[in-house]
């Protein structure tokens, strides 16, 4: 039998493994510091670092939607290795990666695989967001005004999502969105969604990670961010099963009921 840890490697030699881009024009967004290098990387490849610095987070869709400087800001800072052997991009409170304009409709979702830094997330703590909105919609890894719960925001709502406190230190997560108005969805680690009330707007202006309209910014490590139009639950779960075992982080970021804790999410199923 094989390896729990090679079954994705498995799927991938026989071409049996699903991955986001099988999301064909609903993959709206994606990025990735799986394979972080030194220089300028074409769009199907990782990032730009220059002097220990993490310029550009590299649009993996294809579609040109890059995280660079926005002029203003300093960029994070280039971390190996950061998350399970990985590279990553360490984002300290003052860094700041963010997109040109570009617009997803409702239902729209994301899911994010990050690390919490070694002190507590401020009260009031922001890592995506729509720059061009100002409900900012988005993801609040701690947001006081909830319990100083995680929460997913966009038109003047916010959903909580569990666990109902505040996130833990230096752990890895994996979160995931989904606005829909009120039929909005959100949980952390592929547990069960949290249902409810996340407001009808719709991304307008592309997303910064770790700055919003009151400059509030955001401590820890990013691996992987993709957004998808067109979202469901599916979809989500899919996306979820395939960046953690991608990142060999399975048995910790998944939840025991998640239907890829035991393997990857495959073609056809």
């Amino acid at each position: 039998m094989a390896r729990a840890i090679g079954l994705y490697e498995e799927a991938r030699r026989q071409g049996m493994l699903w991955t986001p881009r099988c999301l064909g024009a609903d993959l709206a967004a994606a990025y990735s510091t799986y394979d972080l290098g030194v220089g300028t990387a074409p769009d199907g490849g990782g990032c730009v670092v220059s002097s220990s610095t993490v310029t550009q987070l590299t649009d993996r869709s294809g579609l040109g939607r890059h995280l660079v400087t926005n002029g203003v800001d300093a960029v994070p800072a280039y971390t190996m290795p950061a998350i399970n052997g990985r590279p990553g991009a360490a984002f300290g409170g003052s860094n700041v990666l963010a997109t040109s304009a570009f617009s997803i409709a409702q239902p729209l979702g994301f899911v994010t695989l990050f690390q919490s830094p070694a002190s507590a997330f401020d009260l009031f703590s922001v890592m995506l967001n729509d720059p061009a909105n100002s409900n900012q919609l988005g993801f609040y890894p701690r947001h006081n005004s909830f319990g100083d719960r995680p929460i997913i925001y966009a038109g003047g709502a916010g959903l909580a999502m569990t666990p109902s406190a505040a996130l833990a230190t230096s752990t890895n997560y994996l979160v995931t969105g989904i606005f829909n108005g009120t039929s909005s969805l959100g949980c952390v680690n592929g547990a069960a969604f949290q249902v409810g009330d996340a407001g009808t707007a719709s991304m307008s202006g592309g997303f910064s990670i770790s700055l919003n309209s009151t400059n509030v910014h955001f401590v820890g490590i990013v691996l992987d961010i993709i957004w998808f139009a067109n979202a469901t639950v599916d979809k989500a779960r899919r996306i979820e099963g395939w960046t953690a075992w991608r990142s060999g982080l399975q048995n910790s970021v998944l939840d025991a009921s998640h239907p890829y804790r035991n393997r990857p999410p495959l073609l056809g199923g």
